[in-house]
This record gives C-alpha cells, structure tokens and sequence, in this order.
C-alpha cells in the first residue's frame, strides 16, 4: 500500500477532515468512475453527476463506511 492508496487517503479525510486527501481520492478514482458512468448512462451529462453524487455520497457517510471492503 503506497501513501497515495486512494482507501487509506479517503479514511485519513474520514479520520482527519483531510481535504487535500480527499481531492486525492478524488484524483485517483474520477477518471475510472467517469468512464464507468458514461458507458452506463450513454451520456455525458448524466455520467458527469452520477460521478458527483458518487462523491457526494461518500463524503456524506464516510463514517459509516467499511473499512473491511474496497473503497472502488
């Protein structure tokens, strides 16, 4: 696991309020999730929000995230 790891970097944002290492999950994560969304949604628009509720949604309920499971 390097200090970049997209899992520990959100449970340091979840720990800490580390903002900078949530943008770095963000960073890591966004490109894969956008393409992920575009190929599910055949839109690019709808694949751009769905990625931003994605986000919004882990930022909401970190604190109730399993640390157990993979973070993608």
């Amino acid at each position: 696991m390097t200090p970049r790891d997209p899992k520990r970097q959100f449970l340091r944002f979840v720990d800490r309020g580390d903002t900078r290492a949530l943008g770095r999950v963000f960073d890591a994560l966004a490109p894969e999730l956008l393409a992920l969304a575009t190929h599910l949604t055949r839109d690019a628009a709808r694949a751009e929000d769905a990625l931003q509720e994605t986000f919004l949604t882990a930022i909401e309920s970190g604190s109730r995230f399993d640390r157990t499971r993979e973070l993608r």
